[in-house]
């Protein structure tokens, strides 16, 4: 995800050298950044990371149509302009409208991503990511 920066626009905390930032994503793009904060939303040249939402139907559900309907709806076009109020890319192209703070290069921002090989790699993936990281996290 893009990396949302807050530096305080004071001149104590610049004395002091206090900075706070927050990685993450909010959507939409900081709000208080539109009502004048001072926040610089930072979107690294090096490619921004995939941040992906998900539908299913669990098996054996016991309202399948219902959860069929809901689906259907879900991946609708009318559905697609609701999410394009929070979302930069939605999964109907040209259906978002530019946000507010968000490079319109957005999507070719994007770090190029091979999802089936990610998908076939997922253990060892993972085995990998907590072999790095997993000592920086709290413990659980």
């Amino acid at each position: 995800s893009s990396r949302l920066c807050w530096m305080p626009n004071r001149p104590a905390f610049w004395r002091h050298r206090v900075f706070w930032c927050l990685c993450g994503w909010r959507r939409p793009p900081d709000p208080n950044k539109a009502k004048g904060a001072p926040i610089d939303l930072v979107f690294p040249k090096e490619g921004l990371g995939w941040d992906l939402e998900a539908f299913a139907i669990h098996k054996g559900t016991k309202k399948l149509d219902a959860a069929k309907k809901l689906a259907d709806w879900a991946s609708s076009k009318d559905a697609m302009i609701l999410y394009g109020k929070n979302f930069a890319i939605t999964a109907q192209p040209g259906v978002a409208p530019p946000l507010a703070n968000v490079p319109k290069d957005y999507e070719q921002r994007l770090v190029k991503m091979d999802f089936n090989y990610a998908a076939e790699q997922r253990e060892r993936i993972l085995a990998e990511w907590t072999k790095r990281y997993n000592g920086k996290v709290e413990k659980r």
